[in-house]
């Protein structure tokens, strides 16, 4: 049976978007360990990346993370832990604990902002501003495919913003 392009793995679309990310991410974690925080893990950086409130259910980051409660919770007890999170009963319901960065966490958040702009500068530097606009306006395209946000992991206001 002959190997056609489709078949290929280096032309296999699904696998270029994952490697892409995996490099992107890769990048950015290897940068902010760079800049101090040796102890932060790939799975960390993700859920501090998206921690977007001044406090948050666990439930919630996980789910903006896009991941499940249970992948998220050892990894929210080692954020704890390091000191990045601090962890508090709600003021309006007791039984609800909720989530907030401590300063380590929101220097963390901020060296991982600015790694970010790195990150991107250096991809428009291997690709191009034009490529690079023109990457992120098809990766946007692909991000609005008509799929089950439940199959994501992500809410139809996350998936479409």
């Amino acid at each position: 049976m002959g190997s056609n392009k489709e078949n290929d793995i280096d032309h296999n679309i699904g696998w270029l978007l994952k490697t892409a990310f995996d490099v992107y991410h890769a990048m950015t974690v290897q940068t902010v360990r760079e800049l101090g925080f040796s102890d932060v893990t790939a799975s960390q950086a993700r859920l501090i990346a998206v921690f977007n409130k001044k406090s948050i259910r666990a439930i919630d980051l996980a789910e903006l993370a896009g991941v499940s409660k249970q992948a998220a919770s050892v990894t929210l007890s080692e954020l704890i832990d390091s000191g990045y999170l601090e962890q508090r009963k709600s003021t309006t319901d007791g039984r609800v604990r909720l989530l907030s960065l401590t300063e380590k966490g929101y220097a963390l958040k901020r060296a991982a902002g600015d790694v970010k702009v790195t990150s991107e500068r250096m991809i428009s530097a291997v690709i191009g501003p034009e490529e690079k606009a023109h990457l992120a306006a098809q990766l946007k395209k692909i991000t609005a495919l008509p799929v089950q946000s439940t199959q994501l992991g992500l809410s139809e206001k996350e998936r479409t913003s």
